[in-house]
């Protein structure tokens, strides 16, 4: 962000509203400081969760890669598992390929044979998820978008739902 503030004086055309700090902070409402860190904030609230929830999973939302940033920062013992909001919906879906992309090549003479090449990317087969008793559900700084899970807090930066009993 340095680079750019940094930059406020200058403009190609000199039509740039805010020229110094200030103004520019003050123009723009939703900036905010804060003495924590973002990572701090998420490691307090799975200590949090994980000391009321204790061995439990969780499917981690509302981006499908949200769990990486659960799981690359949450080292302790007392959550059973963070799951990926995309592995779920492909469980509640039956399917099991997240892409796949076949290419073709059609030939301009009269060949006998045509060649192509196909790939994509599938959950492991030999996944051990209890997908069906996860009871669970974390968002991160934003409420959780998938149907038939209730709100039942909000900590530092993590929202925590629980799933309707009905489903």
């Amino acid at each position: 962000m340095f680079p750019y503030i940094v930059q406020i004086n200058y403009s190609i055309n000199n039509d740039f509203a805010n020229k110094d700090i200030f103004g520019f902070i003050n123009s723009n409402k939703n900036i905010s400081f804060s003495k924590d860190f973002k990572e701090d904030l998420i490691v307090s609230d799975l200590i949090n969760i994980s000391s009321e929830f204790y061995n439990e999973t969780f499917i981690i939302g509302n981006k499908p890669d949200d769990y990486q940033i659960l799981a690359h920062n949450y080292w302790g013992n007392n959550i059973k598992e963070f799951v990926s909001i995309q592995d779920y919906i492909l469980f509640i879906n039956n399917q099991s390929d997240l892409y796949e992309k076949t290419f073709k090549i059609y030939p301009r003479i009269k060949e006998r044979r045509q060649i192509w090449i196909s790939g994509g990317i599938s959950k492991n087969p030999n996944d051990l998820t209890d997908y069906k008793n996860i009871k669970y559900a974390i968002s991160l700084d934003e409420p959780f978008e998938l149907e038939g899970f209730k709100f039942i807090r909000k900590y530092n930066y993590l929202y925590l739902f629980e799933k309707n009993i009905s489903i």
